[in-house]
């Protein structure tokens, strides 16, 4: 049902370009796990008249993105929230032990880095409405303002169809667009 309703949005809207979570959801959340795998089979599907033929005529967009925002991004942040004792309760050990795992890790492959430093407000208030995670006095509304620029003022992003080729690497928002996406 989910993929079905976002082959019809991708036959709909007619995009050049779809962007969902990596396969991981980023830092390991359940949803945005469920997000990628929908996305990815709602992409591979919209091309194909016979799958859900209800949805309109067949659209295959021409590139899949991925988010290349990890855990290691997300550990790196709070573990530096805990070393100046900006986080009130403390970090638990299991998370904190987590937290420093994901920093030996590897950074993901990256296609694609955009600078949205001038949108860092904008981007601080709209997390601030998923109240379930962030919230207006979650952990990220406690980003000091040194970090900021750090955290919220880059979005990465890695093409996983078709496969990309490090010797392509794109930068930019302007490599985003249809007349760059060769």
């Amino acid at each position: 049902m989910v993929t079905g309703h976002l082959v019809q949005v991708i036959r709909d809207t007619r995009p050049h370009a779809v962007f969902t979570w990596d396969p991981t959801g980023g830092y390991g959340h359940p949803d945005h796990i469920a997000v990628h795998k929908h996305t990815v089979a709602a992409f591979e599907a919209a091309g194909d008249e016979r799958r859900h033929p209800e949805a309109g005529p067949a659209w295959s967009p021409a590139h899949l993105f991925w988010g290349a925002s990890t855990m290691k991004r997300f550990a790196g942040i709070f573990l530096e929230l805990q070393r100046r004792g900006l986080l009130p309760e403390g970090m638990d050990p299991a998370r904190q032990e987590r937290f420093e795992k994901a920093m030996a890790e590897p950074d993901p492959p990256l296609s694609n880095i955009v600078d949205v430093r001038d949108f860092i407000e904008h981007k601080r208030r709209a997390a601030g409405m998923h109240r379930s995670q962030f919230g207006e006095n979650g952990m990220m509304a406690r980003i000091p303002e040194d970090l900021r620029e750090t955290f919220y003022g880059e979005e990465r992003f890695y093409r996983a169809n078709p496969a990309y080729a490090p010797a392509e690497a794109l930068r930019g928002l302007e490599a985003l667009l249809p007349g760059h996406l060769a």
